[in-house]
């Protein structure tokens, strides 16, 4: 089964708007309350993101 451009482009576009969201509130409910560290935004949640898909995303290379 092929999936049209238009569908993986708005299947990207909300994993980018809603993955931060998910990431703010699991930080604000867990991590904030265990280690009495500050809540984060949005743009914090989006940084933690990108930096943990830096840091632990696969490297693998098959050629």
């Amino acid at each position: 089964m092929m999936l049209m451009p238009s569908t993986i482009a708005v299947v990207l576009v909300l994993g980018l708007v809603l993955l931060p969201f998910l990431i703010q509130y699991l930080w604000n409910s867990t991590v904030s309350e265990l280690f009495e560290v500050k809540t984060i935004n949005y743009w914090h949640a989006l940084r933690l993101l990108i930096l943990c898909k830096i840091l632990f995303a696969s490297t693998v290379y098959t050629g």
